[in-house]
């Protein structure tokens, strides 16, 4: 049986569709295309896919590594702590990506796990954030990697 990507992708994006961000978009834009009354914006890509494993007798599985992309202008006042918005940004993130008890076929209920309805076995940030929060000018950028481990 093949992987149904867009089946996960629809399911992430939807979860991540916060209240907080004017945009949200699976079409990437580059800062500098995206006004500041379109700010803060979220948008969700697609990235490299890795076959993680295959057993005799199961579909293989994958490790999926899609990306998230948060901009935010803040005001150029100078009691403004350039950080603040971007880092309220990233708690709202955190949390709708945050584990419950797995449902689906993966897992159990002591098992905790953000499964996508039992699309995968689990989606999570996965490797460094990183932030620009706009130090030399009004933008802030931040990029955060996620993995979804899944079965064809």
């Amino acid at each position: 049986m093949a992987l149904d990507r867009e089946s996960l992708y629809a399911a992430l994006f939807a979860r991540l569709s916060l209240p907080g961000f004017v945009t949200v978009s699976r079409r990437w834009k580059h800062w500098d295309d995206v006004s500041q009354i379109e700010q803060p914006a979220l948008f969700l890509t697609q990235g490299n896919e890795t076959q993680a494993s295959q057993q005799h007798g199961m579909p293989p599985a994958w490790k999926l590594q899609p990306t998230l992309y948060i901009y935010c202008r803040h005001d150029s006042d100078p009691s403004t702590i350039p950080g603040s918005l971007l880092n309220t940004l990233i708690t709202a993130v955190e949390g709708a990506l945050e584990a419950t008890p797995a449902d689906g076929p993966y897992g159990g209920p002591n098992e905790w796990a953000t499964t996508l309805g039992g699309l995968c076995s689990h989606v999570k940030i996965d490797g460094q954030i990183t932030t620009d929060e706009g130090i030399l000018g009004d933008q802030a950028v931040c990029v955060i990697p996620l993995e979804i481990l899944a079965r064809g």
